[in-house]
């Protein structure tokens, strides 16, 4: 019997090993750092990405926060003041901000670009390792992490600044450790290695986790499948269970915990039909992206898909499924040779690519088939309608598994053209990583650098004093879309929180609610600069969404009205539609006040001490889709039930006029012609009347003194159950007239 090693022996031998993997690893930290250029030499003073990398900025700086216990971890005080806004849903997770950690000490741009750099290189040194583990020679297994480094999907979630798509280390990792305990020869120690992997894969985001797990049951299924019919079917469908039941006990736990804290929250995260917006089409998984800027895509996407050019246009970013010929054809020869486990990673590949087709097939751009123009609906369809799953909207993202599995079977078929074509095959490897960097390449990207933060919040920064500030412009122009709502356009103020340290009003995050949770008169995705409701008269005369902006910022702990000038950036332009509205919503609320400061960046107006009395005032609560006016005509659309801030400086009567001329059948599409109207007030059960178009519906309710929130909606009989149902027939609304009479 050998004598056992000593510590100093054992670490000589281990020396070799320690030293490959360190130079692996540097290896793919100098590709990454080519690969992004030139993030690296602006390393600490520019981004990839306007907005949402400004909104991981703000993560990765609100997780040190928290370890510092200035913060709770799943929530935030610090945005939507004072009542806060729940991180629980958030798309990036806490394993990113430790991620940059190491270069914090360079500031927060630093610290995003860092986890950047090193998300990467651990990416393609993990699938590295798990292509070692499972049998591949050096060369065939960094060739795998080429091609997860590489994928495009991870490469343009660099360029579009989603931070939670660019580290996938561990779901290589992930595939390596559900095989071993899968393997009758391996011991039960794997499986909570598994589960505590997968959870980890949750700390980075919720689609890690997600993918992931159907990465494992990809893998259970076919190991099931192959022994279905001999004497270890028994003990495998034991180990499975065994895996099962560790990865739930890892993970069941955690989610329970995010679903409380969105439960509580009240934040509707349901996302299932956008999933057709963000799907990729067929072709995409074997042509050339139509986002980032590879060689392919610029030289030869528009020869080889000028047709998906209007129909990958809705969401290019999430579609970039494209897998590279080099490593296609290297899978094939693995497939061709029946390479030793090839099986397990095509079925791995083939349940990645069915999900990421999304909820319906789309091919060239079509997605209805025959002469009945019937559209094929997909597994995805099914997955993202379960409760729980009906977050996900991104089906391309499945493709983090079928990366991997790709991956593994290029590597496969590498180490299988090596041995066949011997007498090249130590050159093999650096024709095909060369091929496969040429097809996925990018050119240089442009940085990005964020706003200069005005002096004065470096100033108010030293006051000890707990107080919010509020920003404007809220939006940056009258155009409603993903770049000028007001929710993307705060991540510049979170920016300047990061310096002064203030509550603020808004603030990008994953998941937010639908209406302003505090000033929803005022904060919303309106396209009226003017502040008054042409369509909402009040007492005779238009609404004012700024009558009671003061004494509602007041009574909410706001002390300054920050007023940034134009900059050119995001559309916000000197005389232009936002800057027009941010002097109209000064002029009302501050009338000839003189500002406690005016430099180039900025105008501040301080809050004072709020109004006794509110102002009469009736304002549709807009959101993204619902309550703002047509630019070519005076209707309003309401998606239904939609809400009004109303207001009433004294207890008393209100009386309350609406004019609907059209209704939009929400579920069959089509005209519709709604039974009832409904308003739903603070001071007692629904008043029902019934509706005509073109006639003015009138109801009387009391009201309280202070704000209040009334609701409108309508009933619909189904023409096919005779059913009367709520909440189906949206509305558009021609006028509404709102008298407010004092009680005696």
């Amino acid at each position: 019997m050998s004598e056992k090693l000593s510590p100093k022996q054992r670490l000589r031998a281990a020396l070799p090993v320690i030293g490959e993997h360190i130079a692996v690893l540097f290896l793919f930290a100098l590709l990454s750092i080519a690969a992004t250029w030139p993030l690296a030499r602006s390393f600490s003073s520019a981004l990839p990405d306007a907005f949402d990398s400004l909104l991981d900025v703000w993560n990765q700086w609100h997780l040190r926060e928290a370890l510092a216990g200035r913060e709770p971890l799943l929530s935030t005080t610090l945005l939507f003041a004072p009542v806060g806004m729940s991180l629980a849903s958030a798309s990036t997770g806490p394993v990113l901000g430790l991620l940059g950690l190491p270069f914090a000490l360079w500031g927060p741009i630093a610290t995003y670009n860092g986890a950047i750099l090193l998300g990467s290189s651990l990416t393609g040194w993990l699938m590295y390792i798990t292509a070692r583990c499972l049998g591949l020679p050096r060369p065939p297994s960094f060739f795998a992490g080429l091609v997860l480094l590489f994928a495009p999907l991870r490469m343009a979630a660099i360029e579009a600044g989603h931070l939670h798509i660019v580290f996938l280390g561990l779901i290589p990792l992930l595939a390596l450790l559900t095989s071993r305990a899968l393997d009758p020869e391996r011991d039960w120690k794997w499986s909570p290695a598994a589960g505590a992997t997968l959870l980890a894969a949750a700390f980075v985001s919720g689609d890690l986790m997600v993918y992931g797990g159907l990465l494992a049951a990809a893998l259970c299924a076919h190991a099931l499948w192959i022994h279905r019919a001999d004497a270890e079917r028994g003990p495998q469908l034991r180990r499975i269970l065994r895996l099962s039941l560790f990865m739930a006990l890892f993970v069941v736990p955690y989610v329970g915990l995010i679903g409380r804290q969105v439960a509580a929250s009240g934040i509707d995260i349901v996302r299932a039909t956008e999933s057709r917006i963000h799907q990729p089409d067929a072709l995409q998984f074997i042509l050339p992206g139509s986002f980032g800027r590879s060689w392919l895509n610029s030289s030869m996407a528009p020869v080889l898909q000028p047709s998906l050019v209007t129909a990958i246009g809705r969401s290019p970013t999430e579609s970039s499924v494209f897998m590279a010929w080099t490593a296609l054809a290297l899978l094939s020869f693995a497939v061709v040779r029946r390479a030793p486990g090839s099986g397990r990673w095509l079925a791995v590949l083939a349940l990645a690519l069915v999900f990421s087709l999304g909820p319906v097939l789309q091919v060239n751009g079509i997605s209805s088939f025959t002469v009945h123009q019937v559209p094929i609906a997909l597994p995805f369809a099914f997955l993202n309608s379960l409760p729980g799953l009906d977050v996900l909207r991104t089906p391309g993202r499945a493709m983090i598994v079928g990366y991997t599995a790709l991956a593994i079977l290029a590597g496969m078929g590498l180490k299988l053209a090596q041995a066949r074509w011997r007498r090249v095959g130590s050159v093999l490897p650096i024709v095909c990583a060369a091929l496969l960097v040429v097809e996925c390449w990018n050119t240089p990207m442009t940085p990005w650098k964020p706003p200069v933060v005005p002096a004065f919040y470096a100033e108010i920064a030293k006051d000890p004093d707990r107080y919010a500030v509020f920003d404007l412009p809220i939006r940056p122009e009258r155009e409603i879309g993903y770049a000028s709502s007001y929710i993307t356009y705060a991540a510049r103020y979170q920016w300047f929180q990061l310096v002064h340290r203030k509550a603020i009003a808004t603030g990008h995050v994953s998941r937010y609610p639908n209406i302003h949770p505090v000033f929803s008169e005022f904060v919303a995705e309106s396209t009226n600069s003017t502040g008054y409701e042409s369509d909402i008269r009040v007492n005779g005369a238009p609404a004012s969404r700024y009558a009671n902006a003061r004494l509602e910022l007041a009574r909410n702990g706001y002390r300054y009205v920050v007023v940034h000038k134009p900059d050119g950036l995001s559309g916000y332009d000197r005389g232009g539609w936002a800057d027009l509205g941010v002097q109209t919503f000064v002029r009302t609320v501050f009338g000839n006040e003189t500002p406690v400061r005016d430099d180039e960046q900025v105008t501040v107006y301080a809050v004072g001490s709020p109004p006794e009395v509110y102002a009469p005032s009736l304002v549709m609560q807009e959101t993204f889709f619902s309550g703002w006016v047509n630019g070519n005509s005076a209707q309003r659309q309401a998606i239904v039930p939609t809400s009004f801030y109303l207001a009433s400086p004294t207890k008393g009567l209100a009386r309350l006029e609406i004019l609907v001329v059209g209704a939009y059948d929400r579920k069959l599409g089509g005209g519709a012609n709604p039974r009832t109207l409904m308003v739903k007030t603070a001071a007692g059960p629904p008043i029902v009347m019934p509706l005509q178009f073109g006639t003015r519906v009138a109801v009387e309710f009391p009201v309280a003194a202070g704000a209040q929130t009334i609701t409108l909606t309508s009933s619909l009989v189904d023409p096919d159950t005779g059913v009367e149902q709520i909440d189906r027939a949206n509305l558009l609304l021609g006028a509404i007239d709102l008298t407010l009479t004092p009680s005696p």
